[in-house]
């Protein structure tokens, strides 16, 4: 299977006492008892997603409903909509936590 390569923001955050890490572009989320639990319970959450996804053949679409955009000549191509660490919709989802924006990057079946 071809993948295409696509680098994500994620917001890392606490609440309480667990860890959030949260993807505005996908709408998905992990937890964890650290940050790097979070990420681990993300990176799962996002497998089971996008296997999901694709297995219905509803991958592209949802990706498109996310904000996302689509090109495919000469060559698929999956741009995430931008995230700004000081965007006002992130304030919206931290509260007033503090919080850090990570990147990672995806692959994304083509």
């Amino acid at each position: 299977m071809n993948v295409v390569k696509v680098k994500i923001k994620t917001i890392a955050f606490q609440e309480g006492n667990s860890f959030i890490v949260y993807c505005p572009a996908l709408d998905i989320s992990g937890y964890g008892d650290s940050v790097q639990d979070a990420q681990e319970s993300f990176e799962t959450s996002l497998e089971i997603y996008l296997e999901f996804a694709t297995e219905n053949g509803t991958l592209s679409e949802d990706l498109l409903n996310h904000g996302w955009t689509l090109s495919r000549y000469p060559v698929t191509l999956y741009s995430p909509p931008a995230i700004d660490d000081s965007n006002e919709s992130i304030k919206k989802i931290v509260g007033a936590h503090s919080y850090q924006v990570l990147e990672e990057s995806i692959a994304l079946p083509a």
